[in-house]
């Protein structure tokens, strides 16, 4: 079957999906190269490595959110990047308050679909 570059995008954005409703931090390291550069922030520095990637979820997700919904749109989809807006909802463990967060991705995939650089922004709605 031959995947387009939106085909692999979409797919990759509902693997990443996956692993952050379901708390299913390992799914990071399946989707992305080894040699991943994986940018939480605009301006900070990058994690690098699929193992990195996973241990930051590792220490964030599982323990400090519940109740998780997550969407997106894809915007733009070049043939090594792919842009999409996202919308996330979940419930902070440590006060139980209701977390909006409103962003964009921006993925650089290789020719087999997994993430070499990813950038996000996003707010807090």
């Amino acid at each position: 079957m031959k995947f387009t570059r939106l085909t692999q995008f979409d797919n990759w954005l509902q693997q990443l999906g996956i692993a952050w409703v379901d708390k299913k931090p390992e799914i990071m390291a399946k989707i992305c190269a080894p040699n991943v550069k994986y940018f939480e922030t605009p301006f900070g520095k990058p994690y690098i490595g699929p193992e990195a990637v996973v241990k930051l979820w590792q220490n964030d997700v599982p323990n400090s959110q519940k109740d998780i919904k997550f969407n997106y749109e894809i915007l733009s989809v070049t043939m090594t990047m792919g842009i999409a807006h996202w919308l996330a909802e979940y419930t902070r463990i440590k006060d139980n308050q209701k977390v909006i967060l409103d962003g964009i991705f921006q993925v650089a995939l290789n020719r087999q679909g997994l993430c070499t650089e990813f950038h996000m922004w996003w707010v807090v709605k």
